[in-house]
This record gives C-alpha cells, sequence and structure tokens, in this order.
C-alpha cells in the first residue's frame, strides 16, 4: 500500500497472519487516504470474507507461484531454501517483480502487525480449511516468527484485532499517530465506511488470553503471544533487542525442536501440494482422455469394415500359418528367409550374382537378419516398456519420494538413447538360480529385465530341478523371445550356491550382476551402473539402494537408502545386499560361490571380493525391489534362521584369512553381528581430561573411569585452564599426588585446541582418548571396545556412543550438513532403547567423524596430522576438522556402540558458534559437507533421524 500526498514517497506493510484481521486494518486504513489499487486489481470478496480481502490479485498471484516453484504453499511450516533468490529457475520470477514494483518504489517503509489470539486463528483456519489444531498452531509460530525476524530494524505498530471490533477508533487513533497519517478534519466518511464493514458477528470465535493457558498449547506460541499482545497494549521493554533476542530465540528452539511437527508437517504439506496438482492434471487428463476415445472409436469403426474385407481375412490366416510353421528369429526362419533371398536374387539378378558374389549375398542376407534381430528387440522392448505402470507406494511420503526422484517414462527413453552413445559399454551377465518360484513372481522378475533401457546384458536362468510346471514353461518362452535370455534346467537343485555357480558358468558378461528368481529390478538399474563404469572404469563392485514390494503386489515400501562403502558397517550386516554388480574376473578368481553358507552365500562372496579390493562404488538410487513374500527374509527376520548362522561363519572365516585375532557375536539385533577384535598386547592408554573449576563434573568423571573400567592400562592427564574455584584447587592437588594421574596447568585463554594438543604432548601413552570432564562412564568395557578398534592400522579416530541422563542419544556418529550447518550428531535425542536407521543406531559403522567429548586415537596418528587446529579452531568443529583430516590421508573414522558414557551437556542449550570458525569450516571442507559420504543424499538434512529427504 502507498499513502497518497506524503512530501516523501512511503509505503506501508500490512503484517499478521491468515485469519488473524489484516483485512480489518487494511480497508481502515484504505479510508483514511491510503492507496491499495484499482477495483479490478483487488481479490474478490470470498465466502468466509464477504467485505473483501484487500489483496492485490498480482502480488499474490506472483507470490503463490514462487511458494510452488519451491513445492510450498503458504501454509508450509519452515523457511524457503537457504539463498533461494539465487536458484536456478528464480530469473523469472526477479524480471517480473521488477515489473510489479516499477514505478512503486518507496522511500521509506512502515508496518503494522495484526495481533490476534492465536487460538482463535488456528480455530479459523480449522473451520476453513480442516487443518488439525495443532498444524495451525505452528503455521502461526512459523508465519509470524518469519514476519517479526524479517522486519525486525523496520519502524512498526501493533494493533489489537479484537479491540479493533470493540471500539475501532482509539485503536485505530493510535495506529495512524504510529504511522503519521493525518485524521480527517471531516471523519464522516471514515465513520460511514467502518460502519459498512466492521461489524461483531465477522468474528467467529473470541478467545480469551487465559484459554491459551487451558488449551494444548505449544508454550512457544504462548509465549510469543504474550509479547504480542504487550507490545499492542503499549508495553515494550525500554530495550528493544531484549524483544529482538526474545523473538529470535522462539524462532530457534522452534526450529531445533522435532515436537512442534516441523519436519513430519513439512512432508506433509509436500504431500498434500502434490495431491493438489494431481486433482488439476487428472482433471486435464480427464478430458485429453475423452477425446482420445472420441478418435479411437472413430478408428474402431474404420479397422471392424478393413478386418470384414476378404483380402485382410486370407492375409492374416497367411501370417498366423507362416509364424506358426516359422517362428520369428528361429533356424527354420532363417533357411525360409535365405530361400527367399536365393529366389530373388536369381529371378532379379540372374545365376552369375549368385555364382560369382555368393559372399555379398551371404553378407546381405546376415546384414538383414542382424536388422531383424534388432528391429524384433525393439519392437519387444517398446511393447514390454509401455505396459509398466508407474511406481507407487502406500507409504505417502515415500510416494512422494519416488515422484520427486525417479525419471519418468519420457525420460527414460531419453536415457536410452544417452546410453547408445557411452564410449564404454560392457556386457553385464544377470544370475538368477531358479527354483519353485510363484508364477506372477517370476513373470515379474523377467519383465524388469526385458525393459531394461541399457541394452547389452544377458539373463541366466539356471533351474534347479523345479517341479513347478509354469517355471519351465515360463522359462522357455522368454528364452525363445530373446536370445539374451540363457535357459538351463538342472537334473537336481544344487542349492543357491550351486545353481548360481551353474549360471556363472554360462556367463559371457565382463560385469555379473545377482537378481534372484522373485526379485525386480529398476528399469534404469543398469543404466545407473554402468553409467558409473563410464566414469570410474576401474571399479570391480557396486552397489545400490532399495526397496521392498509384496508377494503378488507391485506397492513399494521400506526404502533403504545406504552410506557409501562402509567396511566395519559391512563386518556387522550384509548391508550392500542388492542390488549388486562385480567383476567377472574377480568372481572367477575367488571361486565363485561357496557350499556350506546357506542363506548367506552372497555374504560370503561379497567378504571375499572386498579382501581382493577396495574400488568399490555407491548407487544412491533405489535399483533393486526385494519381494516379501512367504518364507522370504525381506518380510521377516525369523525367516531363514540358518541363514544367520552361515553369515557368523563367513565372518569367522573372513577374520581367519586376514589373520585378525577376534570372535563374531550376535549383534544387538537378529541378523546384525559384532567382530570383537581382541586387543594387541597392553598399550598404554592417556586420558586426556581438560578442565575449568567445576569439580563436581571432573570428580564424578573420573569415579566413574576407575570404578567402570575393565582395560587397566591407562593414565589420567588431566589439563587445568585456570580455575579459580578453591575447592577445585584443592581437588587438583589431591590428584597430582595419585601416581596414575597428572595434573597441566594451561595457563592462557580458553581454547579448546590447544588445552588437548598440551595434553597429547605430555602424555605417555601410544594411545590417546581425547574426554570431556562432563562425562560418565557407564559399560565396563567402554576403553577396550573402542581401543580394539583404535589399534588397528587403517583407523585414525574412534568415536563413542553418548547419552544424556534421561537415557536419550547425544552422539551417535557425525553427519556433516545436517541442519544446514557444519555438522550434527545422528539420531540425537532418540532414546537409546530405538534400534536407529536399520539398526544402525547399535552398529560399529563408519562415519565422516565423530564428537571430540570421547575421541580416542593413536599418538602417532595424531602427530602425523598435526593434532587439533588451535589457530582457525580454537573453540568449535576442531574434532570435525581433525577427523576430515584423517579421511583425507585415508583413514577411517570408526563409530562403536559399545563404549557408551553419559554426557552431561544441556540437551537444550544450543552450540555457541563463532561465525569465523563456521565460515572457515565451510570453505575448506566445502565438498564433503555438501556431499557426506556415508550419508545418504536421499535421507533428510533437517532432522537427525535419517527420514527421508523431500523436496
Amino acid at each position: 500500500m502507498a499513502l497518497t500526498g506524503s512530501p516523501r514517497a512511503r509505503a506501508i506493510c500490512i503484517l499478521g497472519m491468515h485469519r488473524s484481521g489484516t483485512s480489518v486494518v487494511v480497508r481502515s486504513v484504505n479510508l483514511l487516504g491510503v492507496y491499495l489499487g484499482e477495483d479490478g486489481d483487488l481479490l474478490p470478496p470470498v465466502p468466509d470474507n464477504r467485505e473483501g480481502v484487500w489483496e492485490r490479485q498480482d502480488i499474490v498471484n506472483f507470490h503463490n507461484r514462487v511458494l510452488a516453484h519451491f513445492s510450498r504453499a503458504w501454509h508450509s511450516v519452515g523457511p524457503l531454501p537457504e539463498e533461494w533468490h539465487k536458484s536456478e529457475g528464480i530469473q523469472p520470477f526477479r524480471n517480473e517483480l521488477r515489473e510489479l514494483i516499477s514505478g512503486r518504489l518507496c522511500i521509506d517503509l512502515l508496518c503494522v502487525y495484526v495481533v490476534r489470539n492465536p487460538l482463535d486463528v488456528a480455530k479459523s483456519l480449522q473451520q476453513r480449511e480442516g487443518f488439525p489444531i495443532d498444524k495451525s498452531f505452528g503455521i502461526w509460530l512459523t508465519a509470524t516468527l518469519a514476519a517479526l525476524n524479517a522486519t525486525r530494524d523496520v519502524p512498526t505498530v501493533f494493533v489489537s484485532y479484537d479491540k479493533f471490533l470493540s471500539d475501532w477508533e482509539p485503536e485505530l487513533r493510535r495506529c495512524v499517530a504510529g504511522l503519521s497519517i493525518p485524521w480527517p478534519a471531516d471523519d464522516s466518511r471514515l465513520r460511514e465506511g467502518m460502519a459498512s464493514f466492521l461489524r461483531a458477528d465477522l468474528r467467529h470465535s473470541a478467545s480469551l488470553a487465559t484459554d491459551l493457558s487451558s488449551e494444548d498449547v505449544p508454550r512457544p506460541v504462548i509465549e510469543l503471544y504474550r509479547l504480542l499482545y504487550g507490545a499492542s497494549e503499549g508495553f515494550i521493554p525500554e530495550s528493544v533487542p531484549d524483544v529482538r533476542d526474545t523473538v529470535e530465540r522462539l524462532r530457534c528452539e522452534f526450529y531445533e525442536s522435532s515436537r512442534y511437527f516441523r519436519h513430519d508437517v513439512e512432508r506433509l504439506f509436500t504431500v498434500e501440494h502434490l495431491w493438489a496438482q494431481s486433482r488439476f492434471r487428472l482433471a486435464d487428463l480427464d478430458v485429453a482422455v475423452r477425446m482420445q476415445e472420441a478418435a479411437l472409436n472413430a478408428l474402431r469403426q474404420e479397422l471392424r469394415r478393413i478386418h470384414s474385407t476378404l483380402g485382410w481375412s486370407l492375409g492374416k490366416k497367411l501370417e498366423w500359418l507362416t509364424n506358426k510353421a516359422l517362428p520369428s528369429l528361429s533356424v527354420r526362419r532363417e533357411y525360409y528367409d535365405l530361400t527367399l533371398l536365393l529366389i530373388k536374387t536369381l529371378v532379379r539378378q540372374g545365376w552369375r550374382r549368385l555364382i560369382f558374389e555368393p559372399r555379398g549375398v551371404w553378407g546381405a542376407f546376415r546384414e538383414k537378419q542382424l536388422d531383424g534381430r534388432l528391429e524384433a528387440r525393439e519392437k519387444q522392448f517398446e511393447e514390454w516398456f509401455d505396459v509398466i505402470e508407474p511406481d507407487f507406494s502406500e507409504d505417502p511420503s515415500y510416494n512422494v519420494w519416488i515422484s520427486q526422484h525417479e525419471p519418468t517414462k519420457t525420460r527414460l527413453r531419453a536415457m536410452r538413447s544417452e546410453a547408445k552413445s557411452w564410449p564404454y559399454q560392457p556386457k553385464i551377465s544377470l544370475i538368477t538360480p531358479v527354483y519353485n518360484p510363484g508364477e506372477f513372481e517370476l513373470i515379474e522378475c523377467i519383465k524388469s529385465v526385458l525393459v531394461q533401457i541399457y541394452d547389452n546384458w544377458e539373463l541366466c536362468l539356471v533351474d534347479g530341478g523345479s517341479d513347478k510346471p509354469h517355471v519351465r514353461r515360463i522359462m522357455k518362452a522368454f528364452a525363445r523371445m530373446d536370445r539374451r535370455i540363457k535357459s538351463v534346467r538342472l537334473r537336481k537343485n544344487l542349492g543357491i550356491a550351486g545353481n548360481s555357480n551353474e549360471a556363472l558358468r554360462r556367463a559371457t558378461g565382463e560385469y555379473v550382476g545377482f537378481l534372484d528368481h522373485d526379485d525386480v529390478l529398476a528399469p534404469f538399474a543398469l543404466y545407473e551402473v554402468v553409467e558409473a563404469l563410464n566414469e570410474k572404469p576401474e571399479l570391480d563392485f557396486v552397489y545400490s539402494d532399495e526397496d521392498k514390494v509384496p508377494a503378488n503386489s507391485k506397492a513399494r515400501y521400506g526404502p533403504y537408502f545406504k552410506p557409501g562403502w562402509s567396511p566395519d558397517l559391512f563386518s556387522s550386516v550384509m548391508y550392500t545386499c542388492h542390488f549388486g554388480v562385480y567383476r567377472r574376473s574377480l568372481i572367477d578368481e575367488i571361486g565363485g560361490f561357496r557350499d556350506g553358507f546357506d542363506g548367506s552365500q552372497d555374504f560370503d562372496l561379497t567378504l571375499r571380493v572386498t579382501e581382493k579390493t577396495d574400488k568399490i562404488f555407491h548407487v544412491p538410487k533405489v535399483l533393486y525391489h526385494w519381494r516379501s513374500g512367504e518364507g522370504s527374509a525381506a518380510s521377516s527376520v525369523n525367516e531363514k534362521l540358518y541363514a544367520y548362522e552361515s553369515a557368523k561363519k563367513a565372518l569367522g572365516e573372513f577374520l581367519h584369512r586376514r589373520r585378525i585375532a577376534g570372535t563374531v557375536l550376535n549383534g544387538h539385533e537378529r541378523g546384525n553381528y559384532r567382530v570383537k577384535r581382541a586387543i594387541i598386547g597392553t598399550p598404554l592408554v592417556s586420558i586426556v581430561i581438560p578442565t575449568r573449576n567445576r569439580r563436581d563434573l571432573l570428580e564424578r568423571c573420573l569415579t566413574s573411569i576407575g570404578q567402570k573400567t575393565d582395560y587397566k592400562n591407562y593414565e589420567i592427564v588431566v589439563v587445568n585452564n585456570q580455575s579459580d574455584d578453591p575447592n577445585t584447587i584443592a581437588y587438583l592437588d589431591q590428584l597430582r599426588l595419585r601416581p596414575s594421574c597428572r595434573v597441566l596447568d594451561y595457563d592462557q585463554p580458553f581454547n579448546f585446541s590447544a588445552i588437548n594438543n598440551m595434553g597429547a604432548k605430555h602424555a605417555k601413552g601410544e594411545i590417546l582418548l581425547f574426554l570431556n570432564n562432563d562425562t560418565e562412564v557407564i559399560s565396563q568395557e567402554w576403553l577396550g571396545a573402542m581401543l580394539e578398534h583404535a589399534q588397528r592400522k587403517e583407523v585414525g579416530a574412534v568415536g563413542a556412543k553418548l547419552l544424556y541422563p534421561d537415557n536419550r542419544v547425544q552422539h551417535a556418529g557425525v553427519i556433516l550438513g545436517l541442519r544446514r550447518g557444519v555438522a550434527e550428531h545422528a539420531y540425537k535425542g532418540l532414546p537409546d532403547s530405538d534400534p536407529g536407521y536399520f539398526q544402525n543406531l547399535h552398529l560399529v559403522r563408519n562415519y565422516s567423524a565423530v564428537t571430540g567429548a570421547c575421541l580416542m586415537t593413536r599418538k602417532e596418528v595424531f602427530d602425523e596430522v598435526g593434532g587439533f587446529d588451535a589457530e582457525h579452531l580454537p573453540v568449535a568443529f576442531n574434532d570435525v576438522d581433525f577427523c576430515l583430516r584423517l579421511r583425507k590421508m585415508g583413514y577411517l573414522i570408526v563409530y562403536t556402540p559399545y563404549a557408551v558414557l553419559y554426557h552431561y551437556e544441556s540437551a537444550t542449550r544450543g552450540r555457541e558458534l563463532d561465525p569465523r570458525e563456521e565460515e572457515y569450516m565451510k570453505t575448506r571442507w566445502k565438498a564433503v559437507i555438501d556431499d557426506d559420504p556415508y550419508y545418504n543424499p536421499n535421507l533428510t538434512r533437517d532432522a537427525y533421524d535419517f527420514s527421508l529427504r523431500l523436496q
């Protein structure tokens, strides 16, 4: 809005939630001379706002299209993506915005914020939109905090909607005084206008401030409303920054809190948005379908006329007889085609052509045969491809993910053309042992291979003597259909390992992939694998993400988005599983599958492969759909219990072959394992503990170490940073007398990196353990559980599981780029009883970093990498930087859940970050922060729970 007749150009911004009375205030100041636009420019009245909403249609439409571009709507919770205004595709909107504001640029901006009880807003949204009350509170809180934050430096007048309705004049006079709008000498027109549209019956509900306490209203909503209500009453603290700090704190609390639906509501809104788009699209499709049906009816009538002719009937019978006697691509058909060619050549070119140029005639025949096969293959592909139904899931979130991330049929056809231009097109042999699968499952499995958009493949089907008649019939039918399908029937069942080895003997591809007889490949599975091989032709093993499909259904569920190659996770669970593609020469070298590992033969095979190569690559896309039929391990961990013993046996032999002393134990859940390595010798562990004052924390930490540590060869190195509390100083003096404890004094300003570096320099042990003083040991084996990994030459650092005192997770590994920052802790805030994403919370695995609150490393490695960075990172991120430098040098970072401690860090206190440290990390480690190799890019960046990432 613009104020007319003013000596300086000014604009007024009316702020407030939907249903909070913004239209009332807009119309009121409009009656005082504020220009809104012409009548045709404004939105028309609507049923629940009969007096009009007083907004410009072009501005509203522009806002809605910008939000839709980012898959959002006015009721979305959470901000737009960071630096959204710089994103690709936003340029047209910027140009349009320039046109909208052209000639309307203002010098001064003033704001009016309309305050209404959020309970009334929520009830109104519930009535109008059908939103649940909790969801409405979330919308109100998000919109209000965003508006206040965006206008924090703009002069703002707070007015009460309830006061406008009860007695508008005093409230309006206070409003216009703040806006410096003159009150008219003759205000009769104003009063008539106000009386014409301002009526008490327009208000659907009138709640009191005290009602908020009696309802289940989130605390931030109550606190923010009280602040706004006080502002509308004129009760503003003298110190404006206090108000701003309160708003900023509430904003941070809201976005930090997972309780108030931010993550779940975002996903819900995305689903709702896509659903609305689908409705409009369905309406358009419905019209198109009706037009197509009319055209088809006309074509059917024409076809009936043609089919009724004698020539058509005779031609079809002749074609049927030829195809029956001489099937396409059969040997008989080749002889038939050759005979026809010889007769045509003799008639058209004479017998000399046959005698003197037989090679030319034969070459033309072979070329024609090849063209025929390729044409038949293309036709076959298109026939199968056209009947593919769009993938779907009954899980709304996963359904949205599928629609956002997986290619459409149009894109698949374009990808197929792209694949034909690749310089490297290796043949991939798909190995499928078959034994009594269901008819539907076997057909779906083979069809999924036939529609692969990368076509240099072969399918080796080996039937281990199935007694179900449909198996042989289906295999033979598909083998006749496409020569790339090899079908073999054995006299007896040799088991999965034996049947797979028979298939391997018949494979001619450079790479082999393994496909179970009832599972399904995504149409782009081989394309993604070969695309990776074109980028990195040295790869020996490629694996992908996967999900599941029920028996006799195509409804996908349970996606497993895996990390990059994590050898410690692989020792804990066979996580690579499906879809795996291996270099065939490597499979031949290790001797293929081995008997005696029933149910875990692929685990044993892959363990032996990883002993021969580290050229392993992960494709972070769902390329494989695992059938969860009755008796399948996909349906329940209680199926095929023998497989778990086979897996333990495979791991045991893996340790034996690599001369690793250790035992294989059952893990936290069935199907998971713990490789417990033996500690070599009794190396001295130096436990470095920085401290300042807080004797209670340090004493509890040291007491727990003394009482709950099985491994006894350790020393304590306490680094005192300018403690001035007499009680703490007395306790430190006592520690100096203990033979296994030393106290060092760091008499400089706080620098966490320098303090730990000093402790490491004076440590006597070959193993260093950096430990915060606000920790308490829980598990007896904690030190040994970390030491068994820290002594490994390939490992750079080891981290522990840290819990809050209420047994919620504080640290279980570090994920880079989480929460739009440098790094955050995995599973933060989840109960320790929660298994985590695919039980990963309780598995030994690799991460890019672990917290320095409890971090173990070898002293030689610490010195090799140069310790913690005291110059650039004196307070924060020094642990993450240390781990990333280790990773850059080729070392692994290991998280073990068997070292468990309490960490008394405040569960609600945010980390006090120095922007310079954060900027340093984002600059130095940008590439890895943007793409953490141990965190799948399809998982959320906005929460700690490994949920889906939706656009």
